[in-house]
């Protein structure tokens, strides 16, 4: 197996190389390598690394579980451009297959939430809000910088 950091240059989603190999190897996170064309997560990806801390999970629960993890990720950021794919466009995952209208990088975050409300432990609430406001500043401060090189260029 390759060492993350020599996977996440193949991949759009930069997130594995905060892992040693040995943590990679070992923890659930090293499923959440998205699509290699950093295309639109579906519900499957996320249900599996659920499954890799709480095994047996409901899929009745978990879609529950995601739906509101989104209305909440909505109501922190301010702006859903940021957040979703498709902004505008409100989606209900009911099935394994369909497609997360959430940008990529929000899927820690999802993750985190989820393990919450599944009583795996409180510090998951403080980090999936952390890790929504890193993520939305992120992605708003990259807007930001494009709109600036565009004004300069007129």
């Amino acid at each position: 197996m390759q060492e993350p950091r020599k996977l996440h240059k193949d991949y759009k989603c930069g997130l594995i190389s905060q892992f040693t190999l040995g943590e990679f190897k070992s923890s659930p996170r090293r499923l959440l390598i998205l699509n290699k064309d950093g295309g639109i997560m579906t519900a499957r990806l996320i249900y599996e690394k659920i499954n890799l801390a709480v095994p047996g999970i409901e899929q009745r629960r978990f879609f529950n579980w995601l739906n509101d993890t989104i209305d909440e990720m909505n109501v922190l950021c301010r702006d859903d451009k940021y957040i979703f794919v498709n902004p505008g466009e409100k989606s209900v995952v009911d099935s394994l297959d369909d497609d997360i209208n959430v940008k990529d990088l929000f899927a820690f975050a999802i993750v985190d939430n989820i393990l919450f409300l599944a009583g795996v432990g409180d510090a998951y609430k403080s980090e999936f809000i952390r890790k929504t406001r890193s993520v939305y500043d992120k992605y708003a401060r990259d807007d930001k910088k494009t709109r600036i090189i565009k004004k300069m260029r007129w």
